[in-house]
């Protein structure tokens, strides 16, 4: 896809899927067109406040560079139960206003919506589009 936030092992996994799934380029491109139409959809309907669970390293096009280029009030919390995913998140998202990542498992909804930076950043009293791509 691009960008530059993967290593070596990423650069070397993508090589061999690629050399026997040449399509998961696409597929890829795909996938992120598909979340950013989504990310559009959802503020054209109002929702302003993001949950993008199962994240992984953050790369191009992110949703809250996506959400906050429309509407930059939007709010956008990550969460990853990688620990490299989310120290990686963290000092990408440092300075970033409105946004911010959580470390918690996906298949335990009470941590996700437990965790700090998530109760702190987003307002759940008012819509929250729950973003999950590329996790199953």
């Amino acid at each position: 896809m691009g960008g530059g936030c993967n290593f070596a092992s990423d650069r070397e996994l993508a090589r061999r899927v690629l050399s026997v799934a040449p399509d998961m380029r696409l597929n890829a491109l795909a996938n992120r067109a598909c979340l950013h139409r989504v990310i559009r959809m959802c503020l054209a309907a109002g929702v302003r406040q993001f949950l993008d669970v199962g994240c992984g390293i953050p790369t191009i096009g992110t949703p809250h560079e996506v959400a906050q280029q429309l509407v930059p009030s939007a709010r956008v919390v990550y969460v990853d139960s990688e620990p490299i995913a989310v120290t990686h998140g963290e000092l990408l998202l440092n300075r970033t206003p409105n946004a911010a990542i959580a470390q918690a498992d996906l298949r335990d909804i009470d941590e996700v919506l437990a965790a700090d930076r998530v109760r702190r950043l987003l307002d759940f009293q008012q819509p929250v589009a729950v973003l999950m791509f590329a996790v199953l």
